[in-house]
């Protein structure tokens, strides 16, 4: 059947131009004609087509059934069909099919008009992935809007993404900060195995960390995959993704708080699946999720803000009735609006009394208008807040004192709202601050000034005798023998003698003079403004004869007596500063103890030379043991029996740079009034060790090294006894090798520390002698005691022994008195025949003196010893 030969020309050429394909079949489905539309829709020529058949093309139609089919159409109708087009090339299109069936011969055909759908088609889609988009919006917006808690925040957008989102699989991975792991917390949609055990990460030095997500996460923008199996950013992941048929994927930011917190992920099986609205669904699905995060943030936020703000009320409720300090809002005029239970206690008065009152009417009277002008001055904006001592009264009448802390509380206008003021009871600090004052100022026992206060007094004094030029005198008073009376009657008594010392010594003075108890039994006076003469001396004179009476002392039947040594020095003559006039009454006084005690001594310049001289040496001393000018010097001891030596003793030296060598008797003294001693003491001893080593080849077996020991050393709270003994023992000498030498004066009072040193001495073989012995007080009972186990007689006997009976006969009984105890002898200071005979005859153990050899140097006292017979 031809368009053109049936219905004539017009009739094709209307055909023709027709929008559909039309199509003109037989039953068997082979085509008859075709117009231009069908042409160029399939893409085959008219001579192409008419070769075909409708079943080549069209891929809906069953060539089994299609015949019938189309027989059954009544002649004069048309029916609808959708169906599927193949075009030349091979790629599809919808269409919508009329068919009419027209007799024709024997059978008759098919007139088939078929319309191109495809547009239609996208847009009936795309307005229904509009409503499908928009409805997930929906949902996420309603779920947010219901949501009360953000656990069900992430499934919610997961399952929209997946169900209304087209997706296949979903996730929500959320960025630890710490190691930098995007962590999944959500998974929504088949093929979830792909997921276990993946790493995400946020760290650009990690490869994972340049993948989608991390790419995502960091840059903060939207990361789209076209091709998952050809993209390099998901390279790590090809092999994986290839076994679940990831064709896309897109990952969209999160933040939270205006930062980057997760990253939403969705995987689809087709490449390209991102069209401008599903894009636009989930970028504003992940919009909506950083919205829902911000808003549960500031929900909380402000759910903890209520929280905190009752909390913050019931703490200041707390704070405020339980403060120990009493807090107190007013008024601007004054008048009292809240109180606290301390502010309560502190006044004696309920709270509703105080609510009552103004605070004038608890102020002490004295104190209203100063306390007035400070509240007016914050009231008036001159000053913020102030601080305020005043005093209140109590309900009883007592004059309490109290500390105030007063600040301004002001409206949003700047206008006054009210005072709050922080009330401290300073009463008994106030109280305590009175009596530590005093205690820091005054001497607790007597009531006079202490050293701190006499320094204050002595240079305002100085600064007024300067400025009105008038001179002073000072005066530095030490009691004598009160050690001794404090040592055997007892402290207590020894605070009741001190006690009425500084009355008397007051009472010897004018009430402009200043009298203080310097430390222990010193006393200094400062006697101002001295007239015309010389009436410093009559005061001194006055104070030694009012000391001197008998002191008659509770507790005990006799009277004592003391005495006492004053040094004198004047300003200006003397010196123009505190400590300068100090440091010259205590030389002076110690002039007038050496001279007897019981007087007045004047600082002289010969006294300034002296001092001087002693610092001088107190300082190259100090120095003397690090520059080697110490040195050991020996003196042999011989045996009276045998007249050989046996032992020595080991004297020191200064071998001072510029003076030459010094002998002790001009340097130790000051060495033990500095502490010096200690370290010379252990330098002795160690330097005695190391000679005895060195010379121990040569030197008898049991021979013995004295070393002399001060008391200030064994008084050292140093570990000297375990020090010595280490150093002992190190040498691999005995301890009957080592003598220790100490005064007599030494037992006298002598305390545990150094009973436990001489014990230790003797514990460890360490022989104890007495140097000097005859000069001092010690009884037999502290020679037994302390394992005493030589007596050296003083050389004040022995010189006198050729020409003084009395020496004689006291060298004697010291003799037998040691022999009767078990003692050794010593005889020190034997220089003539006639001494050393003498002790010979009456059994002394051994001499040493110039007689038999001085002292010697190290070298010199060692070639004594090889000239020794063996």
């Amino acid at each position: 059947m031809s368009l053109g030969t049936e219905n004539g020309p017009n009739l094709r050429g209307f055909l023709e131009e027709a929008p559909d394909a039309l199509f003109i079949h037989d039953l068997s489905g082979r085509i008859l004609d075709a117009n231009r539309v069908a042409c160029e829709s399939l893409g085959y020529t008219r001579s192409e087509l008419l070769s075909m058949t409708v079943f080549d093309f069209s891929i809906k139609i069953d060539r089994d059934s299609a015949p019938a089919r189309w027989k059954s159409i009544s002649p004069g109708t048309t029916v609808s069909r959708s169906g599927i087009h193949r075009r030349h090339d091979g790629s599809l299109f919808p269409v919508e099919v009329r068919l009419g069936f027209y007799p024709m011969g024997d059978s008759g055909v098919i007139i088939a008009l078929a319309r191109d759908v495809s547009l239609v088609q996208k847009t009936r889609e795309a307005l229904l992935r509009q409503i499908r988009i928009n409805r997930a919006l929906s949902e996420v917006n309603q779920a947010i809007i219901r949501m009360e808690e953000e656990d069900r925040l992430f499934p919610t957008v997961c399952e929209v993404a997946v169900s209304f989102g087209g997706m296949t699989l979903a996730y929500v991975a959320v960025n630890d900060e710490r190691s930098l792991r995007l962590k999944i917390h959500q998974i929504v949609g088949s093929g979830q195995e792909y997921l276990k055990d993946i790493v995400f990460s946020s760290d650009p030095a990690l490869p994972e960390g340049h993948g989608p997500a991390g790419t995502c996460f960091r840059e903060n923008r939207i990361v789209i995959v076209n091709d998952f199996q050809k993209d390099p950013l998901t390279a790590p992941w090809h092999d994986r993704a290839s076994l679940f048929g990831w064709g896309s994927s897109g990952t969209f930011p999160i933040a939270r708080g205006g930062r980057p917190f997760a990253v939403l992920g969705v995987y689809h099986p087709e490449k390209e699946a991102f069209d401008p609205e599903i894009l636009r669904l989930l970028d504003e699905m992940s919009r909506d999720i950083s919205f829902a995060l911000d808003n549960f943030d500031r929900d909380r936020e402000r759910r903890e803000a209520i929280l905190k703000v009752a909390d913050n009320e019931r703490r200041f409720r707390a704070y405020f009735d339980g403060a120990l300090m009493g807090i107190v809002a007013l008024s601007p005029d004054g008048h009292f609006q809240e109180a606290n239970d301390s502010f309560c206690r502190l006044t004696g008065y309920p709270r509703e009394k105080i609510l009552s009152l103004n605070w004038e009417d608890l102020e002490y009277p004295d104190d209203i208008s100063l306390v007035r002008e400070r509240l007016l001055k914050i009231g008036r904006g001159e000053i913020d807040s102030d601080v305020v001592d005043s005093r209140f009264l109590h309900q009883n009448g007592e004059v309490l004192h109290v500390h105030a802390a007063i600040k301004a509380i002001r409206k949003t206008s700047g206008n006054m709202d009210s005072f709050v003021v922080n009330i401290e009871d300073v009463t008994g600090k106030k109280k305590s601050q009175e009596t530590i004052w005093r205690q820091a100022n005054f001497d607790m026992l007597t009531g006079l000034p202490n050293r701190f206060m006499f320094f204050d007094r002595l240079r305002q004094e100085i600064m007024m005798a300067h400025r009105e030029h008038f001179s002073l005198a000072l005066l530095f008073i030490d009691l004598d023998r009160f050690k001794e009376v404090n040592d055997t009657m007892g402290h207590s008594l020894g605070d009741k003698l001190l006690v009425e010392a500084s009355s008397r010594i007051v009472s010897c003075l004018r009430e402009s003079d200043t009298v203080s108890r310097f430390g222990g039994d010193e006393f200094t006076a400062v006697l101002s403004r001295l007239p015309g003469g010389d009436p410093v001396e009559g005061v001194a004179e006055k104070i030694l004869n009012h000391l001197s009476e008998p002191f008659s002392l509770s507790g005990t039947q006799e009277s004592v007596f003391i005495s006492a040594s004053i040094g004198i020095t004047l300003y200006p003559s003397d010196g123009d500063d505190a400590e300068k006039l100090l440091q010259n009454a205590d030389q002076a006084m110690y002039v007038a103890k050496n001279a007897g005690r019981n007087r007045f001594a004047y600082f002289t310049s010969a006294l300034q030379e002296k001092a001087q001289l002693r610092l001088m040496m107190h300082n190259e001393l100090r120095n003397a043991l690090d520059r080697s000018e110490l040195i050991l010097y020996f003196q042999p001891i011989v045996d009276f029996a045998t007249k050989r030596m046996v032992k020595a003793e080991a004297l020191l030296r200064w071998n001072h740079p510029k003076r030459g060598l010094i002998l002790p008797a001009e340097f130790i003294s000051l060495a033990e009034e500095t502490g010096l001693i200690v370290g010379i003491g252990n330098f002795v001893f160690r330097e005695s060790v190391r000679w005895m080593m060195r010379w121990a080849a040569i030197l008898p077996p049991d021979f013995q090294m004295s070393v002399n020991m001060s008391a200030v050393q064994f008084e050292s709270r140093k570990p000297l006894v375990e020090e010595w003994l280490s150093v002992l023992e190190a040498s691999g000498l005995s301890g009957k090798n080592i003598a220790i030498e100490i005064t007599e004066s030494l037992l006298m009072g002598i305390g545990s520390a150094v009973t436990e040193k001489l014990l230790a001495f003797a514990r460890n073989g360490i022989q104890v002698s007495i140097d000097d012995f005859g000069t001092g007080y010690s009884s037999l009972a502290y020679l037994r005691k302390f394992h005493i186990d030589t007596l050296k007689i003083d050389q004040s006997f022995v010189r006198n022994l050729e020409v003084n009976e009395e020496s004689r006969i006291l060298s004697e009984g010291i003799v037998i008195l040691a022999h009767k105890l078990g003692l050794d002898v010593v005889a020190e200071g034997v220089e003539t025949q006639g001494q050393f005979d003498f002790l010979s005859s009456i059994g002394c153990n051994y001499a040493q003196g110039f007689f038999l050899s001085r002292p010697l140097s190290a070298g010199l006292f060692e070639e004594y010893l090889r000239t020794l017979p063996s």
